[in-house]
């Protein structure tokens, strides 16, 4: 063995390689963030590395050793370069990992911070809390890829329950068959990223693999198994779960179990937590060279408003455990019954998307529906029993009646393990294409987007893996793309294609495969690629990805092709040699636009010659647009206020304004403000008129009224003289009392009087009458003078009967000190004075 161990090492100082230097990013989501907080404020992030690993190089070294410490046994060759890649893959994932933690480690002590630094090695990458200012110069070292914000994901509520129970799930699927033949489970482990399991159920504790390699709480909170929520329990439940209560309730009751306790207490987790889970299912103790990963790992959980969305979060970690040989299924989401429902990360192409059926077979409402968002592909790729389903659930309560497709992909799990204990040969791609290629079809005839292939069948499965593992035929096989056409939306970063390998899988063959463009264009729309896939002896499919270029340019839908050729060891090609990689557009659609006056009203002096109106283009700006545009008479008149007009005014593609003007006539002669319209019609170019498509225009007249005439000569014009025909009336002329004549023009005639005025000194009372030639007076008041000098003026209010008014006021020198000896009324007629008669 040591004579191998050389060669490892190089092999792992050869997986590590870095890209050239540069800054890293900010996601705009956390710069939004870093903004609106005070900067010595601590934010929860996630530092990505740009360091990769060279997986070809570790397949290549791992195959090359296992050949030559078995070069006479296939068997023990193929076993032995499963665990050589797996122990590769670790060591040179943590080697890299703890190089680039190195340089944010110093960066940050220099500014005097030592945060806690958890170290993702799985995916190169950094998770911590730290201080806002501080994330600019992180993200600027040169190893650095991009800083992101560590968000809280929501977990999953537990399983909706029917009105009854109906135990018919587990025949359904087709497994009861392959356990009459030994086969339920044994030697295969099961993971589960979940809220945890409950141990204490007598149908899941047995199961358990134990020790602290088979449970992982990311949080912290808890030591052992647990579950908080029970959807974890129930999901395992139908994976391995037993039938220690007489109800047979798991797939494969002879696996074991380990689970990840992606979500806390809380019911909440965050990116880093799972991307944490992901890496301890690659190694559970810690130790590359004890390999303990499971087999298969389950995942009943959604990245959260992601429907017909293409999120890549998790690509590399799914591809990672892939690569290493561990299945990953995932449920394919409740957001059914309408179509483009897949949701992240099971809509990834690497991934396995389970929908749900109920007892009928029908599909279950609320299953998500394809095409799935990452490829254009089938989605979900099969079904299984989702609805009404039988499992266990937390103690006390140990059993209950589910729905959902987090149930359905359980099925899957729980099918893959039993299948993996009747061949523990088989890989991951073998295992996939055996359930896929033999599923039982539903709906339309073919694979669709509802049902996906079909419904799960394991007795179909294990047989097409009597026929075929292995290379039982000694058939190299034939390679094809996996489907006619691929699409991707154009703000995703990669496409995966994938190539499969059928009709036998006996020994290693390649192929190669190249891009051409079509619609899109190398380098712009597209990165070109070209290169060579390599299967291993019972590899039934593999993979490669094209970089995708995004831009902010509509261009609508573009195709590029890719080919496969040049098949060795072997092979042949398959009818799907060519395929077509389709790029959805997600700009928006360029718009002609809406036309509109900047403005429904103008004003413009009488001599400012000419008027400018200024034509708006909202709403988009694509393309030559043209309007028409016209004056009308209002109650100024064209030809000799202002310049009729009319005409066609063109923008042209991108602008987005346009003028036109209106000649403004001038004249000596007082008419008052006038004014008129102008209007907007018949846009063309496919441009729409929008409001205000028309407007109106006062034309603010500049010259004087004429003068006022003084007819009589008084010096007092018409407009203010009353009386314009007698030089005597006059605004402030001398008032002549009960003349009839208003000589001052205020509107009265000097006509108030005081009749008398009498001080009754045994009733102490002052007694005042008065006549006037109106009823009704406002402010008038009443002076009195007192006996030894001074005075007090009281307000009136003047109401009389026939012009006739008395005013009495009682307690007078008591309330004034002293007695009246003369009255004065004063009102708008003018004032008249009495003196007191005293009695």
């Amino acid at each position: 063995m040591k004579r191998h161990l050389l060669t490892i090492a190089a092999a792992v100082s050869l997986a590590c390689f870095s890209l050239p230097a540069s800054a890293g990013s900010i996601d705009p989501t956390l710069q939004g963030i870093m903004s609106s907080i005070d900067a010595p404020d601590r934010l929860p992030v996630i530092i990505r590395f740009k360091d990769t690993v060279d997986i070809k190089t570790l397949r290549r070294e791992a195959r090359l050793l296992a050949k030559a410490m078995h070069p006479d046994n296939a068997k023990k060759e193929r076993k032995a370069r499963r665990q050589l890649k797996r122990k590769m893959l670790v060591t040179a994932l943590k080697t890299a990992a703890r190089n680039s933690r190195r340089e944010v480690r110093q960066l940050l002590r220099s500014y005097g911070e030592k945060p806690a630094l958890k170290l993702i090695w799985a995916r190169n990458m950094v998770v911590a809390n730290i201080p806002a200012d501080l994330l600019e110069p992180v993200a600027e070292l040169p190893g650095v890829e991009s800083v992101t914000l560590d968000i809280t994901l929501q977990g999953p509520g537990d399983g909706t329950p029917p009105v009854a129970p109906t135990f018919w799930n587990l025949p359904a699927t087709g497994v009861e068959p392959i356990w009459a033949t030994g086969n339920t489970g044994q030697d295969v482990v099961v993971a589960s990223l979940d809220t945890g399991v409950d141990a204490a159920h007598p149908d899941l504790g047995p199961r358990w693999r134990g020790g602290a390699n088979s449970w992982f709480d990311p949080h912290g909170q808890h030591p052992t198994p647990a579950d908080l929520n029970g959807h974890g329990t129930q999901v395992m439940g139908l994976i391995v779960g037993g039938g220690a209560l007489g109800y047979q309730i798991g797939m494969a009751p002879g696996a074991q179990w380990i689970a990840a306790k992606i979500f806390d207490n809380n019911n909440q987790s965050t990116l880093s937590a799972i991307h944490e889970a992901y890496q301890w299912i690659l190694d559970p103790d810690g130790d590359a060279a004890t390999d303990d990963a499971p087999d298969i790992v389950n995942n009943s959980w959604v990245l959260q408003s992601t429907i017909n969305q293409c999120n890549q979060e998790f690509q590399p970690d799914i591809a990672l455990l892939k690569e290493a040989e561990i299945a990953v299924v995932f449920s394919a989401g409740n957001y059914g019954p309408n179509a483009d429902t897949s949701v992240s990360p099971a809509n990834d192409p690497a991934a396995v998307s389970v929908g749900g059926v109920d007892q009928q077979l029908n599909i279950d409402v609320q299953s998500s529906r394809g095409a799935g968002a990452c490829d254009g592909g089938i989605y979900p790729h099969l079904v299984a029993p989702g609805d009404g389903v039988l499992t266990a659930d937390r103690v006390p309560t140990y059993y209950n009646v589910v729905s959902g497709t987090s149930f359905a992909v359980a099925h899957l799990a729980g099918a893959m393990a039993v299948l993996k204990s009747a061949f523990p040969d088989a890989t991951v791609s073998q295992l996939e294409t055996s359930i896929i290629d033999t599923t039982t079809d539903l709906g339309t005839v073919g694979p669709d987007d509802t049902f996906g292939y079909g419904m799960l069948n394991v007795a179909a499965a294990y047989t097409w893996l009597q026929d075929n593992l292995g290379g039982g035929s000694g058939d190299p096989g034939e390679l094809a793309f996996s489907a006619s056409a691929y699409s991707v939306d154009e703000n995703v970063a990669t496409l995966n294609v994938t190539v499969t390998r059928s009709g036998g899988s006996s020994g290693a063959v390649s192929v190669d495969y190249a891009t051409s463009d079509g619609t899109a264009i190398a380098g712009q729309d597209y990165q070109a690629g070209a290169g060579i896939l390599n299967f291993a002896d019972g590899e039934t499919s593999q993979s490669f990805s094209v970089a995708v270029l995004d831009d902010n340019l509509y261009e609508g839908d573009e195709n590029f092709s890719i080919s496969l050729g040049n098949p060795q060891g072997g092979a042949t090609l398959g009818a799907l040699q060519n395929a077509q990689a389709i790029l959805l557009d997600d700009d928006p659609v360029p718009q002609p636009g809406t036309l509109s006056l900047s403005t429904s009203s103008y004003s413009v002096s009488e001599d400012g010659a000419s008027l400018q109106y200024t034509v708006l283009r909202s709403a988009g700006s694509d393309g030559v647009v043209t309007v028409n545009y016209t004056t009308a008479d209002g109650s100024a008149t064209a030809g000799s206020d202002y310049s009729a007009t009319a005409g066609t005014l063109t923008l042209l593609d991108g602008q987005v304004s346009a003028s036109f003007t209106v000649g403004i006539l001038d004249d000596n002669e007082f008419e008052g403000d006038e004014g008129f319209s102008v209007t907007l019609s018949n846009p063309g170019g496919g441009a729409t008129l929008g409001a205000p498509g028309g407007a109106t225009t006062t034309i603010v007249d500049n010259d004087p009224p004429p003068g006022p005439v003084d007819n009589d000569g008084d010096g007092y014009a018409v407009d203010v003289d009353c009386n314009d025909a007698n030089a005597a009336i006059y605004p402030g002329a001398a008032e002549t009392k009960h003349d009839g004549i208003d000589q001052d023009c205020n509107g009265y005639d000097l006509t108030i009087d005081v009749t008398r005025a009498r001080f009754v000194s045994a009733q102490n009372k002052l007694v005042v009458w008065a006549t006037s030639a109106l009823n009704k007076q406002a402010g008038l008041s009443m002076t009195i003078e007192l006996a030894g000098g001074g005075s007090v003026t009281k307000p009136l209010s003047w109401s009389a009967k026939k012009g006739r008014w008395q005013k009495t006021l009682k307690n007078f020198t008591s309330t004034y000190g002293a007695i009246p000896v003369a009255v004065s009324v004063t009102g708008v007629e003018g004032s008249e004075n009495s003196a007191v008669q005293q009695r």
